[in-house]
């Protein structure tokens, strides 16, 4: 087979998944999904190990009765606070918050 998009990983494999044969068959179709499925992984677990850093600082000995709901609100908040660069002493709240304490 020559194959036309041999320059892009997703563009090659959409055109091996789109070949018929003279059958109206496609002979590569399960390596195509193998493929997709391969492609979509992540190439480390970086983020994971950092997930359950985060989560071992979090849930320490003392607190650790906190239900899974907790857990999660308390971890979405610092990572979002870390994305913006800001910290929980250096946090500004919006004028809408103060308004309504």
């Amino acid at each position: 087979m020559e194959w036309q998009n041999t320059d892009e990983t997703v563009a090659f494999w959409c055109e091996v998944r789109g070949y018929k044969d003279a059958a109206g068959r496609n002979p590569f179709f399960d390596l195509t999904e193998l493929t997709g499925k391969c492609i979509v992984l992540p190439w480390s677990n970086g983020d994971v190990e950092r997930i359950f850093s985060l989560m071992n600082l979090t849930k320490s000995p003392l607190r650790s009765k906190l239900k899974d709901d907790t857990l999660v609100a308390i971890m979405t908040i610092r990572s979002g606070l870390r994305r913006v660069g800001k910290c929980c002493d250096s946090y500004e709240y919006p004028a809408s918050v103060c308004d309504i304490i």
